[in-house]
């Protein structure tokens, strides 16, 4: 899992780090060449220059990069966390900048991406169907899963992709305010219920964010904790039972 923005291109083929962790894709392609790589493709502040063609440039050095790596299977994350407040992505905007790259994309002959819609599943008013690009833009459905109290939103994004008929991944996913090394309380309110949640619902992709956030200058202070598997064996342990096992 990697991130780039419509606006720079930034940590594709070459380093980037602005202080939230090394963004490098072409590193992870040459050192995992069988792994499939997940990007999240930032473009707040950008709506309406995209679909002005502002940076059709961009798109094609993007699209160029795609079949520069046509061995890779990618999974793009347009807008990601479109729900998110943060973000302020108006429904009709976003969706007419979502779908503008996925069509010059197509129209590049990129065909080794599939097109991402990620929610950040936190509440907000009203049908989040309203953001949906349509079934002809969206080959998978992403959830964000950091608090495992706030399932009820989550579940309402699956049902969209139910309803839908798409394939569900967990986008993003980390402990957020846990720590590791409490590894009975933690297992217990956040790795279970991530699994539980994931069997259930039939989730068959999950990406997980594994840092210590306080040592990621963005995120130091904010209290999001240690979610470095290998800092507690217990976990690394449990962790690996669940997954080989899948």
């Amino acid at each position: 899992m990697t991130y780039t923005s419509i606006q720079d291109l930034e940590g594709l083929d070459s380093f980037s780090d602005k202080g939230a962790g090394v963004q490098y894709a072409q590193t992870l392609i040459d050192r995992y060449p069988d792994a499939q790589i997940q990007i999240g493709l930032y473009m707040v502040g950008a709506l309406d220059n995209i679909v002005d063609g502002k940076y059709d440039e961009n798109i094609f050095k993007l699209a160029s990069w795609f079949k520069k790596n046509s061995e890779t299977t990618f999974y793009l994350r347009i807008g990601y966390e479109f729900d998110n407040p943060g973000n302020d992505y108006a429904p009709l905007p976003y969706i007419q900048a979502y779908r503008y790259i996925v069509s010059r994309l197509r129209r590049l002959d990129v065909l080794n991406v599939f097109y991402v819609w990620h929610s950040y599943a936190a509440f907000v008013e009203g049908n989040i169907e309203r953001w949906y690009p349509g079934d002809n833009y969206v080959d998978w459905v992403g959830i964000s899963f950091f608090d495992a109290f706030g399932k009820s939103n989550m579940v309402r994004v699956v049902n969209v992709a139910k309803k839908h008929g798409k394939s569900i991944m967990i986008a993003e996913a980390t402990p957020r305010g846990g720590d590791v090394k409490e590894e009975k309380k933690i297992w217990k309110f956040w790795y279970k219920r991530l699994f539980d949640f994931a069997n259930k619902n039939n989730i068959e992709i999950i990406c997980y964010i594994n840092w210590d956030w306080e040592k990621i200058p963005m995120f130091q202070g904010q209290g999001w904790g240690n979610g470095c598997i290998e800092d507690n064996k217990i976990i690394l342990n449990r962790w690996k039972s669940q997954v080989l096992e899948k």
